[in-house]
């Protein structure tokens, strides 16, 4: 074989052997790319049926490679390495042998682990799973549409991670993302109306970030609390095959890999720089860079500790989904009573206590011209036009009480049109294992 193969021929290659020397294996058509076989796993499954009780999951991939990334690789993705290209498996062929194996083995939990999924999925895939009570994951942009969200309600795919990534259109830009916050808001609002979990992350400390606009995140975050939260806030690291890493020259970056691989590896030329993917500012110690141990101070701080209440409100979703009701968890929402009278119930800071406000179709209006994002000029102009379908008070009024958000002159309404329970993070189809009793 070719390449290193053990300690012993490290010293076979006086450099680092590239890729042009040793290729990576590829599969251009993930066509080709079987079914995996689970018989084994399942077998394996039987033998400890009597000590716990087993729901199982599918681990599953439908494509390989992430579309946006070959349009715009995200700065700090080292996922995929030099094979970005997207490749997107044959929605029927591929649809029914995964209901087949699903079915055989009686698995209603699937967890996709593609990078994105194949906005033809939406429409070729995704409705052969409507009404068959399953549980679905998937990774996608936040700018999908709301037809593409139905699709996801409607075919039980109810936990996404949409890569929102941050709350700062600033940022968003540096990390070449290709949203921006309203688009980030619209994202969660839609998922609180369809009953979609979402798994995302603020991440900070990018090239060129300047520290103050978490100040205005900050003073958002309060707004938000009737949204799914993030996990949390953390720096990035940098990672082999992203841009930061392949560019770092260009991002002022001087990077060294992690002192912990030299607990791991034998260094070669008197680094592991070789086999590293995680890398750090070179002369930082591991603790002060990692994500999860470094110390977060100044606005990033008070964004973390505004996470953390953020999520306490939140912690009713990880009640089974019998005990979770509309207002278990913060919400922000139209409703119209049985006379006709329509009200905006505000529950960000307490569920429990509302407060609500009756408002008239024009502010309603306004949200509805809102929903999806509309530009002050759209705005001003619909407010000058010679019968505003809403005024500029009600502009005011919606921007003072937090129902909308004005994020560089493009105006996005949070309220949703309806409040729904939150989905039970009981349900998600990662699979269960509990001991019985004996």
């Amino acid at each position: 074989p070719l390449g290193v193969t053990s300690q012993g021929t490290i010293s076979d290659y006086q450099t680092s052997p590239s890729d042009s020397i040793f290729p990576r294996a590829t599969l251009s058509d993930i066509n080709k790319s079987p079914m995996p076989c689970y018989d084994d796993f399942f077998a394996t499954l039987e033998a400890y049926k009597d000590d716990f009780q087993i729901t199982p999951a599918l681990l599953v991939e439908s494509a390989r490679g992430c579309w946006w990334g070959q349009r715009s690789q995200c700065t700090f993705c080292g996922l995929n390495g030099d094979m970005m290209r997207y490749r997107a498996k044959d929605p029927e062929s591929f649809g029914e042998n995964l209901l087949d194996v699903a079915d055989r083995f009686s698995v209603s939990q699937l967890q996709f682990v593609d990078n994105i999924i194949d906005k033809k999925y939406f429409t070729s895939f995704l409705p052969k799973f409507a009404g068959k009570n399953y549980e679905l994951f998937y990774e996608t942009k936040a700018d999908i549409t709301e037809s593409e969200f139905k699709a996801f309600a409607d075919s039980g795919t109810h936990f996404i991670q949409p890569g929102i990534e941050s709350l700062s259109t600033n940022v968003l830009q540096l990390m070449k993302k290709g949203t921006s916050l309203s688009i980030n808001l619209r994202c969660l609002r839609l998922c609180t109306e369809y009953g979609i979990s979402p798994s995302w992350t603020i991440l900070c400390k990018f090239p060129f970030e300047e520290e103050s606009w978490y100040e205005d995140v900050c003073k958002l975050i309060p707004l938000l609390f009737h949204l799914p939260p993030p996990s949390t806030i953390l720096p990035i690291r940098f990672d082999r095959f992203s841009p930061y890493f392949d560019q770092r020259h260009d991002f002022g970056l001087d990077l060294s890999p992690y002192t912990s691989y030299d607990f791991v590896y034998p260094k070669y030329n008197s680094s592991n720089a070789d086999v590293a993917y995680f890398f750090k500012p070179s002369g930082q110690p591991d603790l002060e860079v990692h994500p999860y141990q470094c110390g977060l101070t100044g606005y990033y701080k008070q964004c973390l500790d505004l996470v953390r209440e953020w999520s306490e409100l939140w912690l009713p979703r990880n009640l089974p989904s019998s005990k979770i009701t509309p207002e278990s968890v913060p919400f922000l929402y139209l409703d119209t009573d049985s006379e006709g009278t329509t009200f905006i119930h505000d529950g960000r800071l307490n569920p429990r206590q509302p407060l609500s406000t009756v408002v008239n179709q024009s502010l309603v209006s306004l949200l509805t011209c809102c929903r999806n994002g509309a530009s002050a000029s759209k705005v001003f102009s619909l407010v000058n036009a010679e019968k505003p379908p809403f005024s500029i008070s009600e502009l005011h009024q919606s921007l003072s009480n937090g129902w909308l958000v004005n994020d560089n002159h493009v105006y996005i309404s949070i309220v949703q049109n309806r409040n729904t329970s939150a989905v039970s993070m009981l349900h998600f189809p990662g699979g269960t294992a509990q001991a019985l009793s004996t």
